[in-house]
């Protein structure tokens, strides 16, 4: 008999960010058991991970098994409330890989008392994971070994089993039995076509399997209302990331803003104290720059009698260097005023280099001795 129905979505970048946070630790040992911590690597005495170390299968994986936790509680149609606590409602994987639940604490004993058993069914994409779940009520199925309950369980508080007068009569009790109405109902047609009168339970492998699948109706998904709510989801998601998106646009414009106007502020200070200061110094400027302009007119004039010096220099250096043969005066105006080489001078007029040396160092000599005749 079906108990419950519950279905949930939970946002995968939600959940890397809550485990990449510094609460993260804490976060994890609060919401996740020991079985999921081990097979999703989330140690409860773990370091918060920096941004970006989880998969995004891991991160899919963990919205995927918080999500089954939330599904779990809106099939048990409690929410969060005792005796429940979601370290206790495990998401874990069958060696086939098809997901399955694991309770444990207060929870398992809430599932027991109530002799439910629980159907998981896990999903993720586009960045959201989904979680579906069916708590299902199967009558006489012993919690512990989930066979059926041996049939002094089925014996009347007082007196005894009584026989029936009819097969119909037998089959009308036995579908009362197993909580599937009368005989007539079409559950309790159904059940008879199946399971005929004389059949042993021997003949039956699995009695809980047999029954959910051959007898009780399955339950309808709304597949339409589901992906109507997750686009409805990714809608406000959009919605969100682009308010978000603005808000920070905007804290940049506004510190953008202080920031211009505490440099406005800075430069009228400096501006105000560059004023001061030339102010205070303008008092004696006057005689500072009567004095530099009087040096500067002592050094023109000195700087003009060394003109006057060089050129009287230069114009006797000219007069001595006409009185040099035409060719001593070339080889003298390359070498020392053009910046020819010996080797140079030497290839250019076909003479060794050391004749052109020689020459040059007999008109040098010539110009000395008549610098000195002066």
């Amino acid at each position: 008999m079906l108990y419950g129905i519950g279905c949930d979505l939970c946002e995968v970048a939600r959940m890397e960010k809550s485990l990449s946070g510094a609460h993260g630790p804490a976060f994890v040992r609060r919401v996740f058991g020991p079985a999921e911590q081990a097979a999703l690597g989330l140690g409860a005495e773990a370091e918060p991970w920096p941004a970006g170390r989880a998969s995004a299968h891991k991160a899919a994986s963990a919205a995927a098994d918080f999500a089954a936790k939330e599904a779990f509680l809106k099939a048990a149609g409690t929410g969060l409330a005792a005796p429940f606590s979601l370290c206790e409602i495990e998401a874990v994987r069958l060696p086939s890989g098809a997901p399955n639940y694991r309770f444990s604490g207060k929870t398992a004993e809430w599932v027991a008392a109530r002799r439910l058993t629980a159907k998981l069914s896990l999903s993720h994409d586009g960045g959201m994971a989904l979680a579906f779940c069916t708590l299902e009520q199967l009558p006489f199925i012993d919690p512990r070994t989930g066979a059926p309950s041996a049939k002094e369980d089925f014996k009347p508080a007082v007196g005894r089993l009584s026989y029936t007068r009819s097969p119909s009569e037998a089959r009308d009790r036995i579908c009362r039995a197993l909580g599937i109405g009368r005989a007539s109902s079409p559950l309790g047609k159904k059940f008879n076509e199946v399971f005929q009168m004389g059949t042993s339970m021997d003949e039956i492998p699995n009695f809980r399997e047999f029954l959910y699948q051959y007898i009780l109706p399955q339950p309808e998904l709304d597949l339409e209302a589901l992906q109507g709510d997750r686009l409805e989801l990714e809608n406000l998601h959009a919605v969100l990331a682009e308010a978000q998106t603005r808000a920070d646009a905007l804290d940049e414009i506004v510190r953008f803003g202080r920031e211009a106007t505490e440099k406005q502020t800075e430069a009228l200070v400096n501006r105000g104290a560059a004023l001061l200061a030339r102010a205070t110094a303008d008092a004696g400027e006057k005689a500072v720059w009567q004095e530099r302009v009087d040096a500067g007119r002592r050094q023109q004039e000195t700087l003009r009698t060394r003109y006057a010096e060089a050129k009287t220099a230069e114009a006797e250096a000219r007069r001595l260097l006409e009185l040099l043969t035409p060719a001593e005066q070339e080889l003298f105006r390359k070498r020392y005023l053009e910046g020819y080489t010996a080797a140079e001078l030497g290839k250019m007029y076909g003479l060794p280099p050391a004749t052109v040396r020689t020459r040059l160092a007999k008109a040098r000599r010539y110009l000395s001795q008549l610098l000195m005749e002066k």
